[in-house]
């Protein structure tokens, strides 16, 4: 059976601006610390949506307006690095491409070799976004049945992260208001000035609300009176992936925190900015689910006060105290069995953009290869279809491991296969 052919042809490329132009005094902004401290690279990801009801097609021209709404408030998204640290918004503008693909949505999403398409002609060039020193590059693919995709290489460090920014930029196309709006100062989250100085095989499973309350169930332990969605579909991941290694030893899992609500007071959930820390749990690769678990809950608890000291003077030693806490992680492991998990399902709001037209029924975050950001990955996405709702899990790993996990009963009795 061969893997489903379409085309993807692109009709028509511009530049999207703000629909008002960025006052000069908010046109030169510092970003965060954290975000100074990421090598740059590009995030992508893809949304798909169902037709609009009714026999309208999808107006493009609402999309690209509200796009150019939304940059308005978020007028720092249109800007342009200028050095290393600075941002420089001076309404450059978000590249916006809309194709048309020779076939229907699920003739795609629905194929039974899923795993063979080739999501990379859904993306905006790379050379969009890189020699040009921007943010995002969108592109909007529609489909024969009147489906459609959007999707988006970011540029990580990037002023913003999540989807409650582009949710409140959808906010835009459903309700159109507030068009005297005075714009209000952006400012990143503690802002400092620092110097610059193998693919792996990709597949998904999707766990099911009802198949994640036993695993929910087995986490329970003298620490852990409450297991939440994330800690259970992660622990029992994190578990079944060491079982098959063929070596024993101590494994790290590196878990981003968000790092919001931890301030004082806390931060609003649309605040631009990479707000997160990375902690990292540590497992005996033979451990209990519930050893696992109970080690996830502790090393994100200990994230409460690090938001703390990061807004104090002190921030530089709280980072530093941190980056030799995971050498150190690093070395106990001997380099092996390091992973790495990332949750976007419903705090980060991607699974409620909605553009008027509905709510995403599918999300891929990848294109066309796992890089070093993703090795020995998990990213936890929200799964919604006729039977249900769950979690899918998205894991790059070695062959071997995936060949383990797909072979493992006990696995499949939890997890069902998509991709």
């Amino acid at each position: 059976m061969e893997a489903p052919k379409f085309e993807v042809k692109v009709i028509s490329s511009e530049t999207i601006k703000p629909s008002s132009p960025t006052p000069s005094h908010l046109q030169k902004l510092t970003i965060s610390f954290l975000d100074q401290k990421y090598a740059p690279h590009l995030a992508p990801g893809i949304l798909f949506f169902s037709a609009p009801d009714g026999a309208s097609p999808l107006d493009i021209t609402h999309l690209k307006m509200c796009l150019s709404e939304t940059l308005t408030h978020f007028y720092p998204l249109a800007g342009q690095y200028q050095t290393w640290g600075t941002l420089l918004c001076n309404d450059y503008g978000v590249p916006f491409t809309v194709a048309r693909v020779n076939c229907s949505l699920s003739s795609v999403i629905d194929s039974p070799l899923l795993s063979r398409v080739d999501f990379l002609s859904f993306y905006p060039p790379k050379d969009d976004i890189l020699p040009s020193r921007i943010h995002i590059a969108i592109q909007v693919n529609v489909f024969s049945c009147g489906g459609f995709a959007v999707a988006r290489r970011r540029c990580v460090p990037s002023c913003a992260r999540g989807g409650k920014s582009c949710n409140n930029g959808s906010s835009a196309c459903i309700e159109r208001r507030r068009r005297n709006h005075q714009r209000r100062e952006t400012q990143f989250f503690m802002e400092l000035h620092l110097r610059k100085d193998h693919c792996r095989k990709k597949l998904s499973f999707v766990f099911k609300d009802e198949a994640i309350n036993i695993p929910k169930a087995k986490s329970i332990s003298d620490t852990v009176t409450y297991t939440s969605r994330f800690e259970a579909v992660t622990g029992f991941l994190w578990k079944h992936i060491l079982l098959a290694s063929p070596e024993e030893g101590h494994s790290m899992l590196k878990i981003p925190v968000n790092l919001r609500p931890k301030t004082n007071p806390p931060l609003p959930s649309g605040s631009m900015g990479n707000l997160f820390e990375f902690t990292y749990a540590r497992a005996h690769n033979r451990a209990e689910l519930r050893d696992m678990v109970s080690e996830i809950r502790e090393s994100t608890s200990k994230m409460n006060n690090v938001a703390k000291e990061y807004q104090g003077e002190k921030r530089l030693e709280e980072h530093n105290r941190l980056l030799r806490q995971f050498i150190n992680t690093v070395i106990e492991c001997k380099g092996k069995d390091i992973y790495f998990v990332n949750s976007l399902c419903k705090s980060t709001g991607f699974g409620d953009i909605d553009f008027g037209f509905g709510k995403p029924i599918w999300m891929v975050p990848f294109d066309d290869a796992v890089n070093h950001n993703r090795r020995n990955g998990i990213i936890l996405t929200d799964y919604t279809d006729s039977n249900g709702s769950g979690i899918e899990a998205w894991l790059f790993l070695e062959e071997d491991t995936v060949r383990s996990l797909e072979s493992n009963p006990e696995f499949l009795g939890f997890a069902s296969p998509k991709f």
